[in-house]
């Protein structure tokens, strides 16, 4: 999206509030992350995935179309400084606002272990982009189609780190908390979920 005032104010972990259509149905906007920024065009990327009327809506714009948004919204990921251990986890689409944190950190020097786990091969994204930022990437499916087998909270577990920084599935994330607190490690989660205003 041409959005010049949001590229130019965004903070990796924000989202933007999106009204789908052209009239109040869907009343609800969707809250969808931050992908990606580049501030010298002034654009914004947003990577979601279709599950209702609202992102079917949203799937159908085309070049030149205008969205009506407001943004951004949200805390935000603590940028964090150099000589800790970095490491991200993401689960599926989790890696959507993980992917901005990731440009940020490789602009700054700062490099992370990336740990990307999803249902299968196919639902993996953006393993070669985030290489070619800098970051070391490990994957991890439940069927066991790419990298380790198992889920990513497990594969990252074996690859403890001092501050983690984590979005995906409420499940994922329940039992990414659990190791967190159990190794006593500082870390900042992501949290999406639909929302009145926003504001």
């Amino acid at each position: 999206l041409s959005a010049g005032e949001a590229a130019k104010l965004a903070k990796p972990g924000q989202f933007l509030h999106v009204r789908c259509g052209d009239t109040l149905d869907p009343l609800l906007r969707r809250p969808v992350s931050i992908h990606a920024v580049d501030r010298e065009k002034g654009e914004v990327s947003l990577f979601y995935r279709v599950v209702g009327r609202g992102t079917a809506l949203l799937a159908k714009k085309e070049k030149g179309d205008r969205l009506n948004l407001l943004g951004p919204l949200g805390r935000g990921f603590t940028i964090p400084g150099g000589g800790d251990k970095v490491s991200v986890v993401a689960g599926g689409i989790g890696i959507a606002p993980l992917f901005f944190f990731l440009q940020e950190l490789s602009g700054l020097k700062i490099y992370a272990d990336v740990f990307s786990g999803a249902a299968t091969k196919r639902q993996l994204f953006f393993t070669s982009e985030i290489k070619a930022l800098g970051h070391t990437v490990f994957t991890a499916t439940d069927d066991g189609t790419a990298g380790y087998p198992g889920t990513v909270v497990n594969l990252f577990e074996q690859n403890l780190a001092d501050r983690v920084y984590g979005c995906g599935p409420a499940g994922m994330l329940k039992s990414l908390c659990r190791i967190i607190k159990k190794h006593g490690i500082w870390g900042e989660v992501s949290l999406e979920e639909r929302m009145g205003c926003g504001v």
